[in-house]
């Protein structure tokens, strides 16, 4: 019973560590287009860290209304970016859930592998 338990546990073990892995492997990858301020907070954004975003906010000396506002990331607000790509822990710092509802989504932009981002201008 106890070799029983041992290889149930060793299985189990296994296919979460396999399952994670997977998931690290279909992330999106996010590329800067440039080095400007915009394109930093986009790429702060696309991190789906809230911290990296509050201290770009902070360098830059602005508020999160204001980049809300500002700020747009490939073309679209940075809350609707956030919300496009999913990146839920950074779009709700945002606020995302006030930003404008896109319902097409496009399939083979979000399959891509690298996503190239630019900020506004």
């Amino acid at each position: 019973m106890n070799t029983i338990t041992k290889v149930i546990c060793f299985t189990a073990t296994t296919i979460a560590c396999l399952a994670s892995f997977t998931s690290e492997a279909h992330a999106k990858k996010f590329v800067a287009a440039d080095s400007s301020p915009s394109t930093q907070l986009c790429m702060a954004v696309a991190s789906n860290k809230p911290i990296n975003l509050i201290k770009r906010i902070n360098d830059y000396s602005m508020t999160r209304k204001s980049v809300s506002k500002v700020v747009k990331c490939n073309s679209m607000p940075i809350a609707s970016f956030a919300k496009v790509y999913e990146l839920d822990r950074t779009g709700r710092l945002l606020k995302y859930e006030n930003a404008p509802s896109i319902s097409i989504k496009d399939i083979a932009m979000l399959d891509k592998d690298n996503i190239v981002i630019a900020g506004s201008r």
